[in-house]
Order: structure tokens, then C-alpha cells, then sequence
């Protein structure tokens, strides 16, 4: 069975560094978030987002900046074979119900990368 993992950002405004206003990022302070169920890691700025406990299943973690950007980062088993389009197209209209939008391009999310294995 193949494996989908899924990297999404939701925003409410500019909220990457750089955008909107001055940042050093030489001054970040990285970490890393092992996801020991699905076998990836991602790298993320200890010091611009804060830390949400795994989920439950133990598929990913959320993680907050203090303008209320959320990163997400999970996996999840691919057990319909879906391809990454409908599983990105999913991820959005997920998300969108959660914000309480009605379509998809109201949404302020930046945007989601998914990677198939």
C-alpha cells in the first residue's frame, strides 16, 4: 500500500518570512519533527512556531505561529489509490469546512504539498 504525505500552510495574512516584514533568518532556531509512524522528518523555526501535540493516531502534527498560521505536516495510508491531485483537492475542501468557508477560493490558505510513496 502506498503512502500519501501531505505538508499544508493556512494563513490569514503574509506570514512566511520576509513577506509583509523584516526578518533575519539567520536568527531562526531549528528543530526537527520526527514522524516515527510514516518514516518522515521535516525541519521547522522552534522559534516562530509553536510546538501542538501529535494527533492522536499518531499520522502528524500542527504547528502555530503566533499570528495563528498553522503548518501541518501528516501522512496517511493510500488505501483507495488516490492520486495526489484528489488528495490535495480533498486536503483543501477539508480545510475549508473546518475555517467555516464556503468555497475553495475563499480560502487564506497559502498553500499544501503532497508527496506520494
Amino acid at each position: 500500500m502506498r503512502q500519501l504525505l501531505g505538508l499544508a500552510i493556512e494563513a490569514a495574512g503574509p506570514c512566511l518570512p520576509g513577506v509583509g516584514s523584516a526578518h533575519d533568518a539567520k536568527a531562526d532556531t531549528w528543530r526537527t519533527y520526527v514522524n516515527v509512524r510514516f518514516g518522515y522528518r521535516i525541519c521547522f523555526p522552534s522559534n516562530l512556531l509553536r510546538v501542538e501535540p501529535e494527533s492522536p493516531n499518531g499520522d502528524g502534527r500542527v504547528f502555530t505561529a503566533a499570528d495563528a498560521a498553522k503548518l501541518t505536516a501528516f501522512g496517511r495510508n493510500n488505501a483507495e489509490d488516490s492520486s495526489l491531485a484528489e488528495t490535495a483537492a480533498e486536503a483543501r475542501v477539508r480545510s475549508y469546512r473546518r475555517q467555516g468557508q464556503g468555497q475553495p477560493g475563499d480560502s487564506p490558505e497559502l498553500g499544501s504539498v503532497f508527496r506520494q510513496r
